[in-house]
């Protein structure tokens, strides 16, 4: 019997499992594919590690276009032939507990809030102290500054936590992520100007959590 050739999400699926692994050999990925009605997908799962921004900056040459909600079409911008391809690459990271424990510690320390973690849910939430600042709850910017840091020694890619200012592996100090030009900034180069500290890259935002890391 003549062996199955493997579908081109599978390929693709196969080429960014060996990309990640020696791209970020402590992190563990979950790469699957599967097809369905209407074409094809390779999903991408991890826990902590890289940012999805890091992840997608390769991982984006596996898709052939993106679907256009306002003509409720796919379009096939990004064609290659020397690459297997599929319809789409989703990319999902999620927290350990430790990690968003960090972050609410830090969010704690920096806002002066007082947001308490469930520590008897099987899941990351918030239990007291939660509130509205203004610009979406407060649990809500744990996330959105979960998102940005890229929990990964940039020495020797061992992963790392939101508070540690040094790789527990290494040494090396890790970096903080300028939160408008997203460009990693350590904590040691931030520059002092009128009591604050700022992005070395821009200059345009403070470093907020360069003094707490």
């Amino acid at each position: 019997m003549a062996k199955r050739e493997r579908s081109t999400q599978a390929k693709a699926a196969a080429m960014i499992r060996k990309h990640l692994k020696t791209e970020y050999p402590h992190t563990t990925f979950k790469v699957t594919s599967r097809g369905f009605a209407g074409g094809d997908s390779v999903d991408i799962r991890w826990t902590d590690g890289p940012t999805t921004k890091e992840v997608q900056a390769f991982t984006g040459q596996f898709q052939y276009g993106n679907f256009d909600g306002m003509q409720d079409l796919y379009e096939y911008t990004n064609t290659r032939d020397d690459i297997p391809q599929s319809k789409y690459v989703h990319c999902q990271q999620g927290h350990s507990a430790a990690a968003y424990r960090d972050m609410v510690s830090i969010l704690n320390e920096l806002r002066n809030w007082n947001l308490q973690v469930d520590e008897n849910a099987g899941y990351n939430t918030i239990v007291d102290g939660d509130h509205h600042t203004g610009n979406g709850w407060a649990s809500q910017e744990i996330y959105r500054s979960l998102i940005t840091y890229s929990l990964i020694c940039t020495e020797c890619k061992a992963g790392t936590l939101p508070a540690d200012k040094f790789c527990p592996q290494c040494g090396a100090p890790t970096p903080v992520t300028c939160h408008l030009c997203e460009q990693p900034t350590p904590a040691r180069d931030t520059a002092e100007m009128y009591g604050h500290r700022y992005c070395t890259s821009c200059y345009l935002t403070e470093v907020e959590y360069s003094a707490i890391r």
